[in-house]
């Protein structure tokens, strides 16, 4: 159900790594979600997967996913 947006998310991690927050918010809704379903999803991301920058409203995998995901930093 949320491949895209992991297939998203990780392909960012190879490149510039952020990605704003209202593309993963319509991602989720495109999902076929209801407003609370996708801010449900979109929360549980940003609790245990994402690192958020709420100022400039962009988020990208933690440090943490990216081992768990054994995604290259560079």
């Amino acid at each position: 159900m949320l491949d895209e947006i992991w297939e998203h998310l990780l392909s960012r991690e190879m490149g510039e790594g952020w990605t704003s927050l209202d593309q993963l918010e319509r991602m989720a809704k495109s999902l076929r979600l209801d407003e609370k379903e996708a801010r449900e999803v979109l929360d549980f991301l940003k609790k245990y997967f994402l690192e958020v920058d709420e100022k400039s409203k962009k988020a990208r995998l933690s440090s943490w996913s990216q081992n768990l995901f054994k995604i290259p930093t560079s």
